[in-house]
């Protein structure tokens, strides 16, 4: 499926919207229930959508039977997570520290990036035309995981 760089730009448009969206109240909802619920379903949502597409990957996708539902479920993942994270790394700080607990959070958030898209290429490789379908499914399958993982991490009582 070839589309035109206006096409797959909007194509690629209901992800981050919906990060948009969600990520306003995300903060509210963790003020509420706490942040570990909101980020646990953060991870849960992360990784629904990364097991989406590595089930739903063709080598001629169908936009709205595929990309779309897994995309908004990425969306959603994010925005319950990102924003709720930064709130978390700073609650039990005094007031004088969130400066430094941020940046410290910030620091974090950047290095996670550097690691996940590292990891994305290595587990992708460079895979020719006949592999490149089998080559996404392991590395969706592989975020799969990793927000599995983060999910059970939630789940540790805190000391």
């Amino acid at each position: 499926m070839a589309l035109s760089v206006l096409r797959a730009a909007l194509a690629s448009t209901p992800g981050p919207l919906v990060v948009t969206l969600i990520a306003r109240s995300a903060s509210k909802l963790a003020g509420s229930i706490g942040y570990r619920p909101v980020l646990l379903a953060g991870a849960v949502s992360w990784a629904a959508g990364s097991a989406a597409f590595a089930l739903s990957v063709t080598s001629s996708p169908h936009w709205a039977a595929h990309w779309l539902p897994a995309s908004v479920l990425i969306g959603i993942g994010i925005g319950l997570t990102l924003p709720v994270q930064s709130g978390a790394a700073v609650e039990s700080l005094p007031p004088a520290r969130y400066g430094l607990g941020s940046a410290i959070n910030a620091s974090f958030r950047q290095l996670g990036a550097v690691l996940g898209i590292s990891v994305f290429v290595a587990v992708l490789g460079t895979p020719g035309p006949a592999s490149a379908v089998g080559a996404f499914h392991r590395t969706w399958w592989v975020f799969a995981a990793i927000g599995l993982a983060a999910g059970a991490v939630l789940l540790v009582p805190r000391l």
